[in-house]
């Protein structure tokens, strides 16, 4: 298999699950989903794909906690000033998808 018709480097499936895996563990030791060490496309992407899954699973079972001792999640709030118009403004975020 080939991650793309012009890439010189084949991939096996073997190595796309330990490509997951690796992102995966990183998620879980707490670690920043910054790139991969993988040059191939597919298996950059099965990394990626491990470290969110990792990242849903601590999220999961951090909810499920909270749940159980009934605490609820940390929220952010925030506050904006009573003149703010974010039609004539920039969004807080930098970008403004509400259109």
């Amino acid at each position: 298999m080939r991650d793309t018709p012009s890439s010189s480097r084949d991939w096996t499936l073997a190595e796309l699950e330990n490509a997951y895996q690796h992102g995966f563990d990183t998620a879980l030791r707490g670690e920043p989903g910054r790139q991969s060490k993988y040059s191939n496309a597919v298996l950059a992407a099965g990394w990626e794909a491990g470290w969110e899954d990792g990242i849903a699973l601590i999220w999961q079972r951090l909810a499920q906690r909270r749940s159980n001792e009934g605490t609820p999640l940390m929220t952010m709030q925030l506050k904006l000033p009573s003149d703010y118009n974010s039609r004539s403004r920039p969004s807080l975020a930098g970008n403004d998808y509400s259109q």
